[in-house]
């Protein structure tokens, strides 16, 4: 099992990669409302930044 999380717009691209390597793989996907570490929010000092709109 490999767990990805990627924002909305990057799940076609996943989909793609995994067709490609397997045309018959399960795929589940889901919502959440957050994701914190590099590449989404910030996490310092162990409390949750959040963004600012």
């Amino acid at each position: 099992m490999i767990l990805v999380v990627v924002r909305k717009y990057e799940a076609v691209d996943v989909y793609r990669i995994v067709k490609e390597i397997d045309n018959h793989a399960f795929l589940s996907t889901s919502s959440v409302t957050s994701v914190y570490g590099e590449g989404f929010d910030p996490i310092k000092d162990g409390k949750i930044l959040s963004k600012k709109k």
